[in-house]
């Protein structure tokens, strides 16, 4: 869940409140990214700067943290490419990533940064190269 807040004045300036929505991340960028992803060989993915993932085009990641979780820990290519993606605000990468045991794939990611009140979101395009 994620929670913005902002204060409310009158037309004189006086201050008589505040207001404040909830909302899932997932579900709000979802509705852009996922339709946006479907059909093309992209992930869409969303990172907090504490390496939390609150988007991925495939839900298994979602809530998932980059630097903690087993899925992620012994794949030391993925996780100097993920620190940099917390770390700076825009780049290209590429790291190599095997899911679920799989096959080792070449990824490249390119990622940029969004905010909100002092929040930065790192949104990531990501592809297997060929």
């Amino acid at each position: 869940m994620a929670v913005i807040e902002a204060p409310v004045f009158t037309d004189e300036g006086l201050f008589v409140g505040f207001t404040s929505i909830v909302f899932r991340p997932e579900v709000l960028i979802g509705e852009i990214a996922g339709p946006a992803a479907d059909g093309t060989p992209y992930q869409v993915m969303v990172l907090q700067t504490d390496g939390r993932v609150i988007y991925d085009t495939d839900p298994a990641q979602i809530g998932r943290m980059m630097f903690e979780d087993p899925l992620y820990t012994d794949h030391p290519d993925l996780l100097d490419t993920a620190q940099r993606v917390v770390s700076e605000r825009y780049g290209t990468a590429t790291y190599k990533f095997a899911a679920d045991g799989g096959e080792t794939v070449q990824k490249e990611i390119t990622w940029t940064t969004t905010g909100l009140h002092g929040t930065e979101w790192r949104v990531a395009v990501i592809r297997a190269v060929e």
